[in-house]
């Protein structure tokens, strides 16, 4: 599995929306700003987040985006579903037209379902509210000398 571009800047667009939960809609120039995502390309990638029903988008002079559910009831495995398609490490391999494959090859195909198996359970095993649990954590550890 590989993450893209577009898709780990929608994961930093949901927690940032995440952290900002229930305190109303927030603009796409303030996330882009925060992120340091190209404005365009955020708004982009919103669209892709809404379709998938992960984001709401209110539109007039307080409007702007919002999770469609608690972040604690969105899991990265959705996003990343959202945002990048398949996440099996074997999506866009050629299966071979014979119906007899070489021996070397099923056993692979097996350690990559294994693989997808693993990858999968642990995206689905964290939400939204984890990773913002994780980088106040982080925040708090963070000491300043002056």
């Amino acid at each position: 599995m590989r993450i893209s571009s577009s898709g780990e800047y929608g994961l930093q667009a949901l927690l940032d929306l995440a952290q900002r939960y229930g305190k109303g809609p927030v603009i796409s120039a303030d996330i882009a700003a925060r992120q340091e995502i190209p404005e365009a390309y955020l708004n982009q990638l919103l669209i892709v987040l809404r379709k998938a029903d992960l984001v709401r988008s209110l539109r007039g002079p307080n409007g702007g985006h919002l999770l469609a559910r608690p972040p604690s009831r969105i899991t990265l495995a959705e996003a990343v579903v959202a945002l990048e398609g398949s996440m099996s490490p074997t999506d866009g391999m050629d299966v071979p037209a014979s119906s007899i494959e070489p021996l070397e090859a099923v056993v692979l195909r097996e350690v990559w379902g294994q693989v997808e198996d693993a990858v999968s359970q642990v995206l689905q095993s964290i939400t939204l509210e984890d990773l913002c649990q994780r980088k106040l954590a982080r925040s708090q550890r963070i000491m300043y000398y002056i």
